[in-house]
Formats: structure tokens, C-alpha cells, sequence
């Protein structure tokens, strides 16, 4: 049988869903959340050249450099119920 670490690194919303991390109220709130932030991101695409062109670009990339590396490690976030 593989430990819960296992099945959470390689499939965290099957990891969730086996071990009973999330009620459906909380995949409700999670995809309510994923939902929220692609507007976000939609709306603030059409400034992101200038943002990476000013004296903050540099962070914005460090700041990304971060997420994709916590991505690779946790995998991504999925919505549903897998």
C-alpha cells in the first residue's frame, strides 16, 4: 500500500479526495478560488510587458522563478474531484 506522502506527491487532488482532506464544501470553495484568480490574471495581462519593463520586472521574474518551483515540488493545483 503506498503511504499517503506518495499519493498526495503524485496526484494531490486524488491524494485529497482518498484521505479526506476536502469536504465537497471545500472543493466548492477551491474551485470558487481558481475560478477568482484566472479573472485576475486575465485582467492583469494586458500590463504585465510594462511591468517586466519597469524597476519591478525583476522581481515579478524572481517571483515567478518561486512559483515554478513550487510547482514542480507540490505539482499543480487542480480544481474538481478528480
Amino acid at each position: 500500500m503506498r503511504s499517503h506522502l506518495e499519493i498526495v506527491r503524485q496526484r494531490p487532488h486524488q491524494g485529497s479526495k482518498q484521505l479526506g482532506w476536502l469536504t465537497p464544501a471545500g472543493w466548492g470553495l477551491v474551485s470558487s478560488l481558481k475560478r477568482e484568480i484566472d479573472k485576475v490574471g486575465k485582467r492583469i495581462r494586458p500590463f504585465e510587458r510594462t511591468v517586466l519593463r519597469s524597476k519591478h520586472g525583476a522581481e515579478l521574474k524572481r517571483h515567478r522563478k518561486e512559483l515554478a518551483a513550487a510547482r514542480e515540488t507540490y505539482g499543480p493545483v487542480r480544481g474538481g474531484r478528480g
